[in-house]
């Protein structure tokens, strides 16, 4: 993607942290996805049992416990990169009703702190793990 990196050892490569970040942002955006800064997602829209959206509100506004109706925004694809607390694949399985796509049906969560198998652990678990929107399987009108 167009990352300085530098051989380590065999088969391991290190980079500045920043450039990626700076790199997939910027070929992200190019390639048509929309990415908001400073907004928290406090529900999901499901609609005829597929995720649908995201209902969204500023975090300004949540962190001064103000009481401002948020805006819901409808998406192809809902990408949940809050980390270990995986935020919103815990709200589309509490309110789903559903299992989810993994072993245990429910959001698995994070595994004692061990970094290299943690690392091939991301690798092998991003994934789809509720049913896309319908705009996705048919396409949107």
């Amino acid at each position: 993607m167009g990352v300085d990196t530098s051989l380590y050892k065999e088969n391991y490569y290190v980079g500045s942290s920043l450039e990626t970040l700076g790199v997939h942002l910027s070929q992200a955006i190019k390639k048509g996805a929309r990415i908001y800064n400073c907004l928290a997602v406090e529900d999901v829209l499901i609609y005829q049992n597929e995720v649908s959206g995201v209902v969204i509100n500023w975090s300004a506004v949540e962190m001064a416990k103000l009481h401002v109706d948020p805006m819901t925004v409808r998406s192809s694809y809902v990408v949940d990169a809050t980390g270990h607390a995986a935020e919103v694949a815990q709200v589309v399985s509490q309110k789903s009703g559903e299992k989810l796509f993994t072993p245990t049906g429910g959001v698995i969560g994070e595994k004692p702190m061990w970094a290299q198998e943690g690392e091939k652990a991301i690798l092998e678990n991003t994934k789809e793990v509720f049913p896309p929107s319908l705009c996705v399987r048919y396409g949107c009108p």
